[in-house]
């Protein structure tokens, strides 16, 4: 009654279960059945977003184990195939969830991979052009030698050739 005054749903929730499972747990599968059939009437008028699946579920499996004990197999199995039908939709989403995470991080993975072997080629690049430009270098410096010789080679030959047309 204090739960109803105060419109605390939840409480109201937690009060009935727990009278089902007093009722369960003392075989009066007959109560208990009155206060599954009071939960799912009230949660169903008065939850503004519906029975959520985890409820549904597990007043599936409630309503399928008071029936059982009242010895309504025809009812008990109906629940039970409702409560197995929720719980295999919870899995399947679950396991998508599971699939989704999955394929994120394995994006992200070849994402990064691909990033990886951009930087290695990018330092390739510039392991290649510094090379390069150390190779120039080194070739312009053997060209200044060259030229260098040459021009000493030139001089020291004109040189030599004046010195001997004066001796002579």
């Amino acid at each position: 009654a204090l739960a109803n005054t105060q419109n605390d749903a939840q409480l109201l929730r937690e009060l009935y279960y727990q009278q089902y499972v007093n009722y369960k747990d003392q075989q009066d599968y007959k109560r208990a059945l009155n206060v599954l059939q009071q939960t799912l009437h009230d949660l169903e008028t008065r939850s503004p977003y519906g029975i959520s699946v985890h409820n549904r579920r597990q007043l599936a499996h409630d309503f399928s184990e008071t029936y059982a004990g009242l010895r309504n197999m025809g009812q008990a199995y109906t629940w039970l195939k409702d409560y197995s039908t929720i719980s295999d939709s919870i899995h399947k989403a679950q396991l998508k969830e599971k699939i989704g995470e999955m394929e994120v991080k394995f994006q992200t993975a070849e994402k990064q991979k691909r990033i990886n072997e951009l930087e290695l080629e990018k330092q390739k690049a510039l392991l290649k052009a510094q090379t390069q430009r150390s190779t120039n270098q080194l070739l312009g410096l053997i060209s200044f030698i060259l030229l260098l010789t040459t021009a000493f080679s030139i001089y020291y030959y004109r040189n030599t050739k004046k010195q001997a047309g004066l001796q002579l």
